[in-house]
């Protein structure tokens, strides 16, 4: 192998096929040509990202390291080996002084097999295996100063189906495409994560009305629904302290399943304290959500055609409280008192049906005795 010189060596076209020792032991063959075709590419390109680039060098680096175990390590200083008398002291000396743990020990690793006056058939193999090493740490090194932070920006996708009419749930208020492609029309099908519970349901109750351009019918049932269940929560609380056994979730081995706890368990205040305060969290996060709703009731205005279309079908006229002007205070200016203004002149809500929503959690507690 003659003299280390990395001005010496030429890129030109490398494939993954120039590297068969490499390849012979690779573990993940697919994920090691990728990560040789990106350092050619790269190279070809002048420059690459630099997450890519640490992804290119994790894969190198772990291909390196079991290329020189399997070609020379475990084959010519193996117990065997020693055994046998075939490690002379100039190739414990040389071997010892060779670290090859990643890519980046190539360039050491190669001067020194250059430079030795050992001969033998695990020199050959070192040289071997150095000589298609060294232009692939060369040209990675050489990358270092080709290097662009961050991750490539995601193409812009394409929507699915670009003739699709997109509108704001009532409930969740997200973009969510409208059934028979008209602004009358409901919404599809879609979750929704309860506030308080942190979880999602099977659908959202957004389903069973018109967009929030077209009515305010959402945001009037979410409302009703967030204070019946408010009430309920309330209910809970009230009963906590007498509780004489709740039924808590336990995991062992990976498996769930139910326990049912008393007083005199030791593990009762504990349990009994997380129950309350995941209730008193919850009328937190519900008494949030009914001042969000109610202002979004109160603000709610019809500004297209088919929202004052359908008002004018369900009330022969626009009702005033629709015309009214909105405060800087986000509510009616001439009324104070949202749900009274509501009372007074109710909107007719097209109906949803509790069925169609997906059950509550089964009760954490139970009351007995």
């Amino acid at each position: 192998m003659p003299d280390f010189d990395a001005s010496m060596i030429q890129f030109q076209g490398m494939q993954p096929a120039d590297f068969p020792l490499l390849r012979a032991t690779a573990r993940r063959l697919e994920r090691l040509d990728l990560a040789i075709s990106t350092v050619a590419e790269a190279m070809a390109a002048g420059s690459i990202r630099n997450v890519k680039l640490q992804e290119v060098k994790s894969t190198l680096s772990g291909a390196v390291e079991r290329a020189w175990d399997q070609h020379v390590g475990s084959k010519f200083f193996g117990g065997d080996a020693w055994r046998a008398g075939l490690v002379t002291d100039g190739l414990r000396d040389l071997y010892y002084k060779i670290s090859i743990y990643g890519l980046h020990d190539v360039h050491a690793a190669a001067k020194r097999v250059a430079a030795t006056q050992e001969t033998g058939p695990a020199i050959d193999a070192m040289r071997a295996l150095m000589a298609e090493l060294l232009p692939l740490a060369v040209a990675v090194t050489g990358l270092k100063d080709k290097v662009v932070m961050g991750r490539a920006p995601a193409p812009v996708k394409p929507p699915a189906n670009p003739d699709q009419l997109r509108m704001t749930c009532g409930c969740c208020t997200r973009p969510i495409a409208v059934l028979g492609g008209t602004p009358t029309g409901r919404m599809a099908h879609h979750g929704y994560e309860r506030p308080g519970e942190g979880w999602q349901t099977a659908s959202c109750p957004g389903i069973g009305f018109m967009p929030l351009e077209t009515t305010d019918d959402g945001p009037i049932y979410l409302k009703t629904s967030y204070e019946a269940r408010l009430a309920k929560v309330r209910e809970s609380l009230a009963k906590a302290p007498g509780l004489i056994s709740l039924n808590v979730v336990i995991s062992l081995r990976g498996v769930r399943s139910l326990k049912e706890l008393t007083p005199a368990d030791t593990e009762w205040p504990r349990a009994h304290a997380a129950h309350i305060a995941k209730l008193q969290h919850e009328i937190s996060a519900l008494r949030h959500g009914i001042e969000h709703v109610t202002k979004t009731i109160a603000n709610w205005r019809p500004q297209t055609d088919a929202a004052k279309a359908l008002l004018i079908e369900r009330y022969g006229v626009i009702p005033e409280r629709y015309q009214a002007p909105v405060s800087a205070a986000g509510a009616p200016a001439e009324a104070d008192d949202t749900a009274a203004a509501i009372a007074a002149d109710p909107p007719v809500a097209t109906p949803f049906h509790e069925e169609d929503e997906p059950e509550d959690e089964a009760p954490s507690e139970r009351m007995t005795g």
